[in-house]
């Protein structure tokens, strides 16, 4: 007697909680959940992202991040940002989460000089 187990694999769900999660001066990080991964593990994100005055990218993050550090930001400036986001896995890519926001850097710290004595 032979039995034959057939299991659907799926592609990964969708990623979600996808945002610019912290603005600082000169960088933000962009932050994602981890998706349910259907039956195949999470190797890795792809990550497509703009920003204005930034020119736009396309990165492949490893599966076991779930942030992304986006430098070259002026201090205190207003920016908009499209970013979007797909889990994938060795039976394919994910659903695309997109996210649009507006958001403006931090003022640049400032810097003391201080005379030393002796």
């Amino acid at each position: 007697m032979l039995i034959c187990i057939y299991i659907s694999l799926d592609v990964p769900a969708l990623v979600t909680n996808l945002k610019v999660s912290e603005v600082k001066a000169r960088s933000v990080i962009i932050s994602w959940s981890t998706p349910n991964p259907g039956h195949a593990q999470i190797t890795s994100y792809k990550l497509q992202y703009w920003m204005s005055r930034i020119s736009g990218q396309t990165v492949n993050i490893k599966s076991n991040v779930n942030q992304y550090e986006v430098i070259g930001f002026t201090p205190y400036t207003d920016y908009s940002s499209i970013v979007i986001i797909k889990a994938v896995s060795i039976v394919g890519e994910g659903q695309q989460a997109r996210m649009d926001q507006t958001f403006k850097t931090k003022q640049a710290g400032k810097v003391f000089n201080k005379k030393l004595t002796r």
